[in-house]
């Protein structure tokens, strides 16, 4: 509950306005100090001394694992997980290794923007259908989606919950979405970085743990960044259960992607194993 005045330091979401009188709420990034265990850990490692390239710790793919047990009753298996250095670089890779250029990514809107910019940047086309409104919720438009579905609409990307408007889905929803995906011969990614914050009681269901999801065309993306507030240490999770998959995202990371720093490795681990 500690939140140190960041307008003098490094801070990207203060520098934006300068020295107006604005609250600076663009971006997903919490003023309160990082969690006693994380602090920790980052000084520890730092005091070493020696910043060389790095491998992931032995303990980080376990705790993601017993995290996502422990929050949500799923756990996929330790060789689904890819290490990225944040998500959005994740939502490029699924474009350039799950889709070839030319070809339709739809997405819900209105939503994160580097869900619009993702698909664009990488050469394919945005397929955006707005999300619906059910008294006063957003919810998922099934007649707008049926009717924007083409022949080259080859990938669904999927925010759950859902930012900016709010939504953690339900089963029957989430079911439904997947089907969707099936019947149209969609891949769907979900990115899911927000999942640990549902504040309404509801649990939030990952994708690949909802009934029918076809684990050869189905990708989540995890990371402990907003949870823990640890967004500028830069490392997210891919999980993938197809070999295929994971093998065209490592091809499509290639000499674009950089080396997950030591940094992000300690703060990720301390975060999910000790936060």
């Amino acid at each position: 509950d500690s939140c140190p005045d960041r307008r003098a330091s490094d801070s990207a979401k203060w520098h934006r306005y300068g020295d107006r009188d604005v609250l600076p709420m663009w971006i997903a990034d919490m003023d309160f100090v990082s969690c006693p265990a994380i602090v920790r850990a980052l000084r520890e490692r730092a005091e070493h001394g020696v910043y060389g390239y790095a491998t992931a710790p032995a303990g980080l793919v376990p705790a993601f694992l017993a995290h996502c047990q422990r929050l949500y009753g799923w756990q996929p298996e330790p060789d689904w997980v890819m290490l990225v250095p944040g998500l959005v670089p994740a939502l490029h890779l699924v474009c350039l290794g799950l889709t070839e250029p030319g070809d339709q990514i739809m997405v819900c809107t209105p939503v994160y923007p580097p869900f619009l910019s993702a698909p664009a940047t990488t050469g394919r086309q945005v397929l955006p259908v707005p999300l619906g409104r059910n008294g006063g919720s957003y919810c998922l438009d099934w007649a707008a989606m049926e009717a924007a579905v083409t022949a080259r609409t080859r990938m669904l990307l999927f925010c759950s919950p859902h930012n900016p408007v709010g939504r953690a889905f339900t089963v029957a929803e989430l079911s439904r979405l997947v089907d969707f995906c099936c019947r149209h011969r969609l891949a769907l990614c979900s990115d899911e970085i927000d999942c640990d914050l549902v504040l309404d009681g509801s649990r939030h269901v990952p994708m690949l743990g909802v009934p029918g999801a076809e684990p050869a065309r189905t990708v989540v993306l995890m990371s402990p960044a907003k949870t823990f507030n640890i967004a500028g240490t830069n490392l997210g999770m891919v999980v993938a259960p197809d070999p295929q998959v994971r093998h065209r995202l490592l091809a499509a990371q290639q000499g674009l992607v950089p080396h997950l720093n030591t940094f992000g490795y300690t703060a990720a681990l301390a975060a999910l194993r000790d936060g």
